[in-house]
């Protein structure tokens, strides 16, 4: 829950803050082994940062969003701070809000504008680290070249 809201908090403070809309997104948060195995740090969370499949590209975006923690504050506070950080910058450099926020070390939060986007959201996350790990089990994976989806965006 406190994953949750952080996430949703940062994402309404950040539209308004570009003059978006002010009604916070549907968010829900997700745990399991294998996402916090990914979280534990950036280079772990490579292989599903960049969309894996094209078919993923319209439920998830180009891109997930990872918030690094700083230090050991463990404050509702402090979590806010660093989602909201990650958060702008992921705008910064997408334009955009992002489909999954994964906090370090804690789990991840998927983003839906409406109930449906985030039920497929959820689908394609999903998706997205079980393609992740059957990859890495033949030897590797690799993202959706970034000049493909340079294409699809123009």
């Amino acid at each position: 829950e406190k994953l949750n809201e952080a996430v949703r908090r940062a994402l309404a403070d950040t539209r308004a803050a570009h003059g978006a809309a002010l009604n916070a997104p549907e968010t829900t948060a997700c745990v399991n082994p294998e996402i916090l195995r990914r979280a534990g740090s950036a280079e772990a969370f490579e292989p599903i940062r960049r969309t894996l499949m094209a078919d993923q590209l319209g439920d998830l975006g180009s891109a997930l969003c990872f918030v690094p923690r700083h230090g050991n504050l463990t404050s509702p506070q402090a979590l806010l701070a660093d989602v909201l950080h990650a958060i702008h910058d992921y705008y910064h450099d997408e334009y955009g809000a992002p489909r999954v926020v994964v906090i370090q070390n804690a789990g991840a939060v998927v983003v839906g504008e409406t109930e449906d986007e985030l039920v497929h959201a959820c689908a394609s996350f999903r998706r997205t680290l079980e393609t992740a790990c059957y990859a890495e089990s033949f030897g590797g994976s690799c993202g959706v070249p970034a000049d493909y989806i340079e294409t699809l965006r123009s």
